[in-house]
């Protein structure tokens, strides 16, 4: 009977404890599996926090080699731009240069005075010159001619300073408080504008 009572005692034990047992090892497993998951989550936010810092490093860098592109275009732009800006003026230059030179030279003179002239819209005014440059009473009464033509008013031309540096004319008011600047110098000037906007036109166009 103390057997009997000693085994069935033992059995309970047994299994109380295979019980645990196994409640132990299915808790266990259960907070290895929420583990897992746990660490696969961690891994996953830690994937797509990669993804995202590669992706803003990707269009940081998208950004600045467009910036650097754009950059390196517009230099090589200007670099052309001015390298054709300065051949075209060098050959203006030169062609303006030689303009007292021309046989039609007296003629252009001729016609900056006309211009000059019909521009200031004043009855009386001064022309004067350069040094080197012929321009007399003929030329004057010429002008005065053209002026008259074109306007249908008269005008009186004097002649004024005739030694100024460089060629050209400039017209001015009789006290010379206005003027209009006909000297190849100043006529230059006038080209740089459409010279450089010509230029830019063309530099574009080659992009």
């Amino acid at each position: 009977m103390s057997n009997e009572f000693d085994n069935a005692l033992l059995q309970s034990i047994v299994d109380e404890a295979n019980a645990q047992a196994v409640e132990i090892i299915a808790k266990a497993r259960d907070d290895a599996r929420k583990k897992v998951e746990d660490n696969e989550k961690k891994i996953q936010k830690s994937i797509e926090r990669e993804k995202d810092i590669l992706k803003n490093s990707l269009a940081v860098m998208e950004a600045r080699y467009s910036t650097l592109k754009q950059s390196a275009t517009r230099r090589n732009q200007l670099r052309r731009h001015t390298a054709l800006y300065d051949e075209v003026m060098a050959s203006v230059n030169k062609k303006f240069e030689e303009l007292p030179k021309r046989k039609d030279y007296p003629d252009l003179l001729l016609n900056w005075i006309v211009e000059g002239c019909v521009s200031l819209e004043l009855p009386d005014v001064m022309v004067n010159c350069g040094a080197s440059d012929k321009v007399d009473q003929e030329m004057i009464e010429k002008a005065k001619k053209l002026i008259i033509k074109k306007t249908g008013l008269p005008i009186n031309i004097k002649l004024g300073f005739n030694q100024m540096s460089g060629n050209g004319v400039v017209i001015s008011s009789t006290d010379g408080r206005i003027s209009f600047n006909n000297l190849i110098s100043s006529r230059l000037r006038r080209y740089n504008r459409e010279v450089n906007e010509i230029v830019e036109g063309a530099v574009c166009r080659k992009e």
